[in-house]
């Protein structure tokens, strides 16, 4: 199940008693958390939630589980970043000794999955991880039999330009046409556009515009200002300079991104995946193929598939074949330790040649 399938669980009041969230996408995780702790609680019955950072003792989470509330009619636990559901966890020292001693049907561990087929009807458990989960140990097909849980994947495509429309609205800022459009163009080239960092940047604007009410609608150069000093922005801004052969702005932007301390080595993924990007336009446009069907190939939205076409056209094919040549090299360079960021300048210099 994802968030919104959350959500529409909990309008129709189908709580479970056991929630495993699971994801990279943080944000949804937070907030998949919070929601589910309104549903459970009033504001006054603070008193009836047990929170844990990290696993507690197996022992201790039974009881906390068992344990009848007093003062309302719900009793929450929750267990942030838990390693229960992982292969290579640390075992519990009772679980230990009790394997030892050879009864480990009598287990804490044994308990708790006993315990999630026959929940208490005043205790719900909401486990949290951003990991990856082992699918095939007792523990996780339990809770998946008797719980339940949600995968906060990274949105992408049109669930996360509907997210990115639904916090400008929410925000209440308004921004002009080619200020929308370049944010969109931004996130959808972003290889992983975090909701957490998307979010803070977003506040960050309708802060501007709130401290500045003669510059309520954000303009598009008024939005690079705000924006420029995220590593995340700069660069995108260093590919697009690149892309525009704009060669002065691109290698003073790459500087900024050795200093704020990102790897050469991941500039150049970042390089090789805009590129590649650019040598697939290029090859769809010459057979003929129309924005749509090139944005069908990227998973973007036409405007951005038109944008990278005609980026395209500022090269030749052999430019851009020679510079997958020299970044092939460039990752070796620095894999191998032989080389530092000037290998990147070298490229940028002889792609805008």
């Amino acid at each position: 199940m994802n968030f919104n399938g959350l959500l529409k669980q909990i309008a129709n009041g189908n709580l479970s008693s056991i929630y495993f969230l699971t994801g990279e996408e943080t944000y949804l995780l937070k907030k998949a958390e919070k929601a589910i702790v309104k549903a459970l609680l009033n504001d006054d019955e603070s008193s009836s939630l047990t929170m844990f950072h990290g696993d507690p003792c197996l022992k201790e989470l039974i009881v906390a589980i068992e344990t009848i509330p007093f003062f309302s009619d719900k009793n929450l636990i929750i267990v942030r970043e838990t390693a229960l559901f992982k292969n290579n966890r640390k075992k519990d020292m009772d679980e230990v000794e009790s394997e030892e001693a050879g009864h480990f049907s009598n287990a804490p561990l044994e308990g708790l999955i006993n315990l999630f087929s026959n929940m208490p009807p005043y205790s719900h458990i909401v486990f949290t991880s951003g990991e990856k989960p082992d699918k095939r140990r007792k523990i996780y097909k339990t809770l998946e039999k008797y719980g339940t849980i949600i995968e906060a994947a990274p949105l992408k495509g049109r669930e996360l330009r509907e997210w990115l429309f639904e916090k400008i609205a929410e925000l209440n800022i308004k921004m002009a046409s080619d200020a929308k459009e370049h944010l969109l163009i931004m996130v959808n080239m972003m290889p992983h556009a975090s909701l957490d960092f998307l979010n803070s940047e977003l506040e960050k604007i309708a802060l501007y515009t709130q401290h500045d009410p003669a510059s309520s609608v954000v303009t598009l150069p008024k939005m690079k200002e705000i924006l420029s000093r995220a590593p995340e922005i700069s660069i995108f801004a260093m590919t697009e300079a690149l892309c525009q052969k704009e060669l002065p702005l691109a290698l003073e932007l790459l500087q900024e991104q050795i200093k704020a301390g990102k790897r050469p080595v991941q500039i150049l993924a970042l390089l090789a995946r805009q590129i590649g990007q650019l040598l697939k336009a290029m090859e769809l446009s010459a057979k003929g193929h129309d924005s749509k069907q090139i944005a069908a190939h990227f998973k973007l939205p036409p405007f951005i598939s038109e944008k990278l076409v005609r980026q395209s056209r500022n090269f030749s094919l052999d430019a851009l074949t020679q510079a997958v040549v020299n970044m092939a090299e460039a990752d070796y360079l620095l894999k191998s330790s032989r080389s530092g960021s000037y290998v990147l300048e070298r490229i940028m210099i002889e792609l805008c040649r």
